[in-house]
């Protein structure tokens, strides 16, 4: 800011903009009244909702559509899959991927959030399996060979008995002589 600016001092002073900024990279799907609350709470100043969006707009931090991602993704542990692939020879076509995964209520989480122009605001959310579908299936590069679909909650049993189904079936393919089994 020039030293020789005329008018009143700002009411969000760099400190508080940077800690605002700050918060923001944490939850990105606050609203322009908790950040005013923020505000409020850390430094002990009033704000208007209007002031919050001014400082956003000076420090370029937009509203744009959140990407959501896992709070459980572990990279470490990818790397390492990737690792045991290569090591153990596995080329794609021996690899059947089975992937659990399920379908919320809509409406369930904000689709906006704020972050800085060129950078999507990512939201990191647990996800929920009580009000969701669920479905676990079976892939290989030719498509899909089994799939489950379920109301309730994945649990290990059902997990287990899918695995004993697809490995099955796999077996007896490989048995009868049909090279298709693997991709």
């Amino acid at each position: 800011m020039p030293a020789n600016r005329t008018g009143p001092d700002p009411k969000i002073t760099p400190t508080m903009g940077d800690a605002l900024c700050l918060r923001l990279a944490k939850e990105p799907d606050m609203n322009l009244r908790e950040m005013a609350d923020f505000i409020n709470e850390e430094f002990d100043k009033e704000v208007s909702v209007t002031t919050i969006f001014r400082t956003l707009n000076w420090r370029k931090i937009s509203y744009k559509v959140m990407r959501r991602v896992a709070q459980q993704q572990m990279p470490d542990l990818q790397h390492f899959y990737y690792y045991r692939l290569k090591m153990l020879g596995c080329r794609s076509y021996h690899v059947v991927f089975v992937d659990e995964s399920g379908i919320s209520r809509p409406g369930m989480f904000q689709r906006k959030g704020r972050s800085p122009k060129g950078i999507a605001p990512v939201q990191k959310a647990r996800f929920e399996r009580r009000t969701r579908v669920q479905f676990i299936a079976a892939y290989t590069q030719r498509g899909v060979k089994l799939c489950r679909f379920f109301t309730r909650s994945m649990n290990k049993p059902l997990f287990e008995d899918f695995n004993q189904t697809i490995a099955l079936s796999l077996w007896q393919m490989a048995r009868a002589g049909d090279r298709t089994y693997y991709g």
